[in-house]
């Protein structure tokens, strides 16, 4: 069976990235770079969430360039 996980991962620990470089090198894992800068992604779901709660300013496209 396989699971997938997100992990992010950031350490200076040199037994941890050992383990994990290991891991990786024995296909046990499985590394898959995230295209998208998480902090915009962040920013961008909390701008949905703001509009499911009806909070923001509706504005109409076509007045943008006016």
């Amino acid at each position: 069976m396989t699971k997938t996980a997100i992990i992010s991962f950031d350490s200076d620990n040199e037994a941890v990235q050992e383990i994990i470089d290991d891991l990786i090198r024995k296909g046990v894992i499985k590394i898959e770079e995230y295209p998208y800068n998480q902090t915009i992604v962040e920013k961008i779901k909390r701008g949905e969430r703001a509009i499911e709660e009806g909070k923001g300013i509706a504005i109409n496209p076509d007045n943008l360039w006016t």
